[in-house]
């Protein structure tokens, strides 16, 4: 199972980061007071590392420009109020109605901060072959199907959202903070590639 090396290099790999710049940002979850990340021994001791590790160490490298504005960034974001929308798609004519509504939820209430949000994503896309296999009926030929995700980050004023569902199903929409009209801001994100390879890290490394 992952320790923090190997999320770190997973991260490092799907965000673009310098690697050492990743390494620096979770040594600052780390050291932390108090410890923002799972911490213990190092080596083969080390700890496996859970998704909320994952998403804590996500938020932080999308949320910060510096390894020492790190473990703030990532407290500012996991007190951003949540709100929640989910949209299902009504059957069409050609598709069995006994199967319209999600086939998952990410089981998140407006209490949970925008980690636990990515963190029950990372869990989703750990169980996605079983719940592919739900997907029934097939969509026409040249439709997209399957998983579809996205996370963002809007930076230096903090706003993020997440999206996950499954193309012309359904979609659990969060959104977290409220946008604000900025003459200058960034913004980073992932699609569910980038969260594909991190709950297959979690789970492999």
């Amino acid at each position: 199972m992952a320790n923090s090396r190997h999320l770190v290099e997973c991260i490092a790999s799907v965000t673009g980061r310098p690697l050492p710049t990743v390494v620096g940002q979770m040594r600052s979850l780390r050291e932390a007071e108090p410890s923002l990340v799972t911490t213990g021994g190092r080596g083969i001791v080390a700890p496996r590392m859970t998704s909320l590790d994952a998403a804590s160490l996500l938020c932080a490298v999308f949320g910060s420009e510096t390894v020492q504005d790190s473990a703030s960034v990532l407290l500012a974001l996991k007190s951003l109020p949540a709100s929640p929308q989910i949209r299902t798609r009504k059957p069409k004519p050609y598709e069995d109605p006994r199967t319209p509504g999600p086939l998952f939820t990410l089981g998140l209430e407006p209490s949970h901060s925008v980690v636990d949000g990515v963190a029950a994503a990372l869990e989703i896309f750990d169980r996605e072959e079983e719940f592919s296999r739900q997907i029934a009926p097939p969509m026409r030929p040249g439709k997209e199907t399957g998983f579809y995700a996205r996370f963002s980050v809007q930076y230096p004023q903090h706003f993020a959202s997440l999206t996950v569902g499954v193309h012309g199903r359904f979609s659990e929409i969060w959104v977290y903070g409220r946008r604000q009209k900025l003459k200058s801001w960034q913004l980073r994100e992932c699609n569910e590639d980038a969260l594909r390879e991190i709950a297959a890290c979690l789970r492999t490394a």
